[in-house]
């Protein structure tokens, strides 16, 4: 795996006991217990090494596919040493095609070199189809093909390894021990689950000491450092412990998915949407890694849609606050204006007059049309002149230069005229016509 020292979460502990443990020699298997994994076989029982692979796997690395799992497991479990030669890939107990694969790939010649390369890209995450195309520079359906033919063959050759000397006093701290075999069973491990099972339904301020206690006994174990950030109110602090708990084990799904969720609250959603795919990728079921994707797709969407509802009250809160200047500029210019006339009016001493016509109404309008009737009244006359589907009517005082008959005009002329709008409710006229042109 690219790495000399693997290290185990927890103390590994093999106890040989010169008694009949009841235990078929061949089936032998670690427990967890006590904060330790414990094996207790005799001494010429056979170590279960495929435990030991799978162990360190879950200790180093991320989820790997669960085909290559499998198939190293199998493969480890294979490991032999005479005196100095070490060798693995021979008969496994029971073969697949799991193994058959990485037996292959580790072991043939032409592709053992490349063996780390098939590794190290599998735990950046890439599939198995990838990881192969890349170290090996064949297609997945030519090395399928091979791996079938060799769990086929049923002739599998163990090749060299390289290794380091052991001595088992100095790596393995080999000693005796006395007492029953539940008090040895006991003893030793690592007191970090105790701290954790301590803290549990305490009171943050009481549950804290706890966990960081745990975390000191055992700093490669992310579960206390997921727990803390639980209890954290601070964003930043949260989002770091989360971090922190992903990178000592990244296969724990819900600490992936709990890092997405407060990277989208934090405002980080490039960042979030890696975490929703290593938390795909950690999923230890098919069936899991689907219900993730869906879920990580619906949170895509909920936070494009709410980004959007934040442009549009940005957009919003623009228009209001300059439809609130203008407002407050209109209002300026009027009191201005209000105070300007009132200061004229008090040094001219004059009243000021009650009917002041507005300014406005005395622009002069135009209106092109037909003119389809002419009111003769006392004094001008009313026309009504037609525009689209409209009537305007409007009031002429001199008719005389005209020469316009009174009544209806057959056939209606076309007219241009130019007025002044101001009601009139006793002619029944808009405007007044200042100049006018028939056609």
């Amino acid at each position: 795996m690219e790495s000399q020292d693997l290290q185990s979460l927890w103390p590994i502990r093999v106890v040989l006991t010169s008694k009949n443990t009841g235990t078929n020699p061949e089936q032998v298997q670690f427990v967890w217990q006590n904060g330790q994994y414990v094996l207790v076989a005799e001494p010429k029982a056979r170590m279960p090494l495929g435990d030991v692979a799978g162990i360190l796997l879950d200790a180093n690395t991320p989820r790997l596919p669960p085909e290559v799992e499998s198939g190293l497991r199998a493969l480890f479990d294979t490991l032999e040493a005479h005196g100095s030669r070490v060798t693995w890939g021979g008969a496994p107990q029971h073969p697949d095609l799991a193994w058959a694969r990485v037996q292959l790939l580790a072991t043939k010649f032409e592709y053992g070199s490349s063996f780390h390369i098939f590794l190290a890209t599998l735990k950046s995450g890439s599939s198995v189809q990838v990881a192969e195309r890349n170290a090996f520079g064949k297609d997945f359906k030519t090395l399928e093909q091979e791996a079938a033919a060799n769990l086929a063959s049923g002739n599998w050759q163990p090749v060299s390894v390289s290794g380091r000397p052991l001595d088992p006093k100095r790596d393995f701290g080999r000693h005796s021990l006395e007492g029953s075999l539940q008090e040895v069973m006991e003893a030793g491990g690592n007191q970090a689950p105790a701290y954790i099972a301590k803290a549990k339904n305490l009171p943050p301020d009481q549950a804290l000491p706890l966990l960081k206690k745990a975390a000191q006994l055992n700093p490669l174990w992310g579960e206390p450092i997921f727990l803390q950030a639980g209890l954290s109110t601070n964003p930043a602090e949260k989002e770091g412990l989360l971090k922190k708990a992903t990178q000592l084990d990244p296969r724990a799904t819900s600490y992936w998915l709990e890092l997405a969720h407060v990277e989208t609250a934090n405002g980080q959603a490039s960042a979030a949407q890696g975490s929703w795919l290593r938390a795909e990728n950690s999923a230890p079921t098919e069936a899991e890694r689907e219900r993730i994707h869906q879920a990580r797709l619906a949170s895509e969407q909920e936070r494009l849609d709410a980004a959007e509802q934040e442009r549009r009250r940005e957009r919003d809160a623009v228009h209001l606050a300059d439809q609130r200047a203008q407002d407050s500029e209109a209002a300026r210019i009027r009191a201005a204006e209000k105070a300007a006339n009132q200061s004229v009016d008090a040094a001219s001493g004059g009243a000021q007059p009650s009917n002041v016509v507005p300014w406005d109404s005395l622009a002069s309008r135009k209106v092109r049309g037909l003119l389809t009737r002419v009111d003769c009244l006392n004094h001008g006359a009313r026309l009504s002149i037609k525009t689209g589907s409209k009537v305007l009517d409007l009031f002429l005082s001199d008719t005389a230069s005209l020469k316009l008959a009174c009544g209806l005009q057959t056939p209606s002329r076309r007219i241009a005229a130019a007025y002044v709008a101001q009601t009139d409710d006793v002619r029944h006229t808009a405007g007044n016509v200042t100049s006018l042109e028939l056609q």
